[in-house]
C-alpha cells in the first residue's frame, strides 16, 4: 500500500466571491516534493484533526501566514497579521500525529508550528529583532551540526533559498538546533527521539531540476517519506 502524507492547508478568500466561505489549498511544490520521495499526499481541510491522524501516515506543515504571538506567549510587538482557524486546526493536527508518533516534517511556517506546539518561541521580524544581515525572498549559506539529518544530507555547509521574516527563538521541549544563517537564524530543529524535524526554507523550490542552482532537496523529502514504517 501507498504511504499517505497529510499536507496542512492554507485559507485565501473565495476569488469569485461567492459568499460561502473561503478556500482550502496547498501549493503543488509540496505535492511534488512528496510524490518524487514515493508517496501520496492529500490536503487537509476544515475535517477532524484525529480522523486525519487515522488516515494519514504523516504529516507535512506547510508554509503561510505568521502565528498570533499570543500562541507562545507573547504580545503582538510588529503588528503580525495572523489567522486564528488556522494556528488552532494545525495545533488540533500537532496533538493527533504527536501522541500517534507519526513523522512530522514542517516547511518554513511549518517549522513554527511545531516549535509553537512543543513551547518554542518565535522571533516576530528577523530584521528588526535580530542583529546581522538576514536575507529574505534571497538565497543564503546555511550551517549544519555534526550528526544532524542535514549535516548527513547535504554537509557542514549548503545554499538554500530564504523567503520568511520570522524563526525559532528559543526551541521547545525535546527540540534542538541543528542549522543556522551566518548570523546565527535558526534554519533547522529536530526532535531528539521522535521523528520530527523541520526547516525555515522552502524546499518544495528546490527540488530537480528546479532547484535553480542550488541544493537539490529531493534527499530531504526522501528522508521524511523513509521515516514511516512501510505497511
Amino acid at each position: 500500500m501507498s504511504k499517505i502524507v497529510l499536507l496542512s492547508t492554507k485559507f485565501i478568500n473565495d476569488p469569485a466571491d461567492f459568499g460561502i466561505g473561503g478556500l482550502c489549498f496547498g501549493s503543488t511544490g509540496y505535492c511534488r516534493g512528496i510524490m518524487r520521495a514515493g508517496a501520496e499526499p492529500i490536503i487537509a481541510a476544515m475535517g477532524s484533526a484525529e480522523v486525519y491522524a487515522d488516515i494519514a501516515d504523516a504529516i507535512l506543515f506547510t508554509g503561510g501566514a505568521d502565528w498570533n504571538p499570543r500562541r507562545y506567549g507573547a504580545q503582538n510587538e510588529k503588528n503580525i497579521k495572523y489567522n486564528n482557524d488556522l494556528d488552532a486546526l494545525e495545533l488540533a493536527l500537532f496533538e493527533a500525529f504527536y501522541k500517534r508518533k507519526k513523522p512530522m516534517f514542517g516547511i518554513c511556517r511549518g517549522i513554527q508550528t511545531i516549535n509553537v506546539a512543543m513551547g518554542g518561541t518565535l522571533w516576530q521580524d528577523i530584521p528588526s529583532q535580530v542583529e546581522g544581515k538576514h536575507s529574505q525572498a534571497m538565497e543564503h549559506y546555511v550551517n549544519s551540526t555534526k550528526g544532524s539529518i542535514m549535516n548527513e544530507l547535504f554537509g557542514d555547509r549548503f545554499l538554500t533559498n530564504s523567503h520568511h521574516h520570522q524563526a525559532v527563538k528559543e526551541c521547545g521541549e525535546g527540540l534542538r538546533a541543528t542549522a543556522f544563517s551566518d548570523n546565527g537564524v535558526i534554519e533547522a530543529i529536530e526532535h531528539e527521539s521522535l521523528p520530527i524535524f523541520a526547516v525555515q526554507w522552502h524546499p518544495e523550490r528546490m527540488i530537480g531540476d528546479e532547484n535553480f542552482h542550488m541544493t537539490d532537496m529531493i534527499p530531504l523529502f526522501k528522508r521524511f517519506v523513509d521515516m514511516i514504517p512501510n505497511k
